[in-house]
This record gives structure tokens, sequence and C-alpha cells, in this order.
């Protein structure tokens, strides 16, 4: 379920995590939403969960892109089958696009460019279709509405979302013709 020798000190601590979604389920959810603050700090350039002493762009090291895609695939099989619950959706990213304040060490969290989402989600899908998967990943969870539209408080590389990850001409960050994704 969980990567190298972390395997067994993980499924230990989800056990006390996935208690709420099986309460959850058993009271009638249906649909399960998971997300990141941060990629796992092994797979961080900086090896923490906050973005600290860093700039706007994902705190993924560039050889773990791929690591990550089975990482999230990995959770998403190993919650299903070991608590029975499906996640029907996943966000590989929280607020990429966020203002918010990513050099301080108190807010866990990733920024990333529409180009790092982009390729984080075609190596997801990729991962997903393999797996012969179907849960759908959510692009892009903004952190404010008019990052979707235009720049707000941030700059290009994070704006425009709808343009970049839909138009053919954005031909870097272009997502419809992904597989298993959703808005």
């Amino acid at each position: 379920m969980f990567p190298e020798s972390r395997r067994n000190i993980r499924l230990e601590q989800t056990t006390r995590s996935t208690q709420l979604l099986k309460l959850a389920k058993e009271r009638g959810v249906n649909k399960f939403l998971a997300f990141l603050n941060s990629p796992p700090i092994y797979y961080t350039q900086n090896g923490l969960a906050t973005n600290t002493g860093r700039g706007g762009t994902a705190n993924l090291k560039p050889d773990c892109y791929e690591k990550y895609a089975r990482f999230l695939a990995d959770v998403v099989q190993g919650v299903e089958q070991h608590d029975g619950i499906k996640f029907n959706y996943i966000c590989p990213f929280n607020e990429p696009d966020g203002h918010w304040n990513w050099v301080g060490p108190k807010q866990e969290g990733c920024p990333a460019t529409n180009r790092e989402v982009a390729r984080t989600v075609r190596l997801l899908s990729k991962e997903f279709v393999d797996r012969d998967m179907d849960t759908q990943i959510l692009v892009n969870e903004s952190s404010d509405y008019r990052c979707m539209f235009r720049t707000h408080e941030t700059d290009w590389q994070r704006g425009y979302q709808i343009q970049a990850f839909f138009c053919p001409d954005s031909v870097d960050t272009y997502l419809g013709d992904t597989r298993m994704f959703l808005v």
C-alpha cells in the first residue's frame, strides 16, 4: 500500500484515519474525495510538507513525479482493499495556485505551476488506466475561482487554468485528451 520501509508504519496510521471514512460510509456517504496538502516528505525537494525556503513551484523532486503517481494509485487501491473505502476522486495538489504563505514554516501545501499539475495528472491518469482504476482526478482544486479565468495574486504560470488545461492550443498543459480526469 505504501512505498519502501514505511508500509507498516503508514498502515497503522492510516487505520486510525480511515475510521472516520468508515463511519461516514456507514451513515450513507457514498462518494469520497482524497486530496494531499503535500506529497510525502521523502519525495519533496526540501524534505518538508511545507514549501519553506522555496518559490511557487512544486515541492517535488524532479525524479519523483512517476513515484508520486504510483504512490497515489497505491493509496487509492490500498484504502479500498484494506478498508473498503473507494475514493471516487483524487486531487494530487491542494490549492497549487494559492497565494497563501508558501515560504513560511507553518502552512503545509504544495504550490505548482500549470505545467507541473499537467505533468502529474498525465502520469497519474496513465497509472490509473494501466491498473484499470476508475477514480477520477480533480483538476485543479483552486484556492480562488479567479485563478481559473485570470491571475489573482499569483503569476501567469498558475492562472488562466481553464485555458491552460482545456484549450488545445496550450500544448504544454492541455489535458482535454487525458482519460480519468474531472474538473
